[in-house]
């Protein structure tokens, strides 16, 4: 076997000999040299494209060849080979080095939306209860009762049910109120949250004014946490006021206390107390 070698390494040495004018032109014993098949071809040539033909023949030895490579008949195609090969190679680096960038890009972008989104929120939040404060410097709300009750028709048959809950407000500024809206924040006895449902109405509250008023709520039987207030015997009730406005065009809301130009807020009647829930 390594008089084989031997030989082989010989007739690649003589092969080069004639032709030491151009060692591109020398020619491939075999389609796949070995190590010092290679290094013979290599002699002579410049450093660059000598360690070029040894990686062709690395790859060579591998059977690592790409779609419709020719088979190299010199050195100088195998070195042309090798080029495109390294091209080739560079370019799919080049690309999956791009669709990588895009998916940090799209990544970095993301996370930037959702830390912008939960600012904001944390923003809005902060002001919400900045209103609700407010409003609950003038204005009392309190549940009275509640009770599900069904809806009957012509002919005295049930054809929905809903929730009603007896409210009380309180008027506590010197100004007529025409308009309130907020939520009623609803838990059970285990302190499971139930919801939060939103009402508005639009009385008319004259300054020290006390109301009841009547809020409903449909029962859909296909919501888990219906269910659970339905079968409740015990609710617990928090008051969460998004706005009040009054006759005299005053509005207390986001937009009012947190623009630049909010007008005066209308006034608390006598020392504020802490709103009933």
């Amino acid at each position: 076997m390594r008089s084989r070698a031997f030989t082989t390494v010989c007739l690649v040495a003589i092969a080069i000999a004639g032709c030491d004018r151009d060692p591109y032109q020398r020619q491939l014993p075999v389609a796949t040299p070995t190590p010092g098949e290679v290094q013979a071809l290599a002699n002579g040539l410049p450093p660059e494209d000598a360690s070029l033909l040894r990686r062709w023949g690395e790859r060579v030895t591998r059977s690592n060849t790409f779609v419709g490579e020719p088979t190299p008949s010199s050195v100088r195609s195998a070195l042309r080979n090798q080029q495109e090969f390294e091209r080739m190679t560079e370019a799919e680096a080049a690309e999956a080095r791009r669709k990588q960038a895009e998916v940090e890009a799209a990544r970095r972008k993301e996370d930037d939306q959702r830390r912008f989104a939960e600012q904001q929120l944390a923003t809005i939040a902060e002001q919400r209860q900045a209103v609700h404060a407010e409003i609950a410097k003038r204005f009392d709300g309190q549940v009275i009762s509640f009770s599900p009750q069904a809806q009957f028709d012509a002919y005295g048959r049930p054809v929905a049910q809903f929730f009603v809950f007896k409210l009380r407000f309180r008027n506590r500024t010197n100004a007529p109120v025409i308009g309130i809206a907020g939520y009623i924040n609803l838990k059970d006895a285990f302190g499971n949250e139930l919801g939060s449902y939103p009402f508005r109405f639009e009385p008319q509250m004259q300054a020290g004014q006390t109301i009841d008023w009547d809020a409903h709520l449909t029962y859909n039987r296909n919501d888990p946490r219906h269910v659970t207030i339905k079968e409740s015997a015990n609710l617990f009730y928090t008051w969460f006021f998004e706005s009040i406005a009054f006759q005299n065009g005053l509005r207390i809301d986001r937009e009012t206390i947190f623009r630049s130009n909010a007008p005066a807020l209308a006034p608390a009647a006598g020392r504020s107390q802490k709103q009933s829930t």
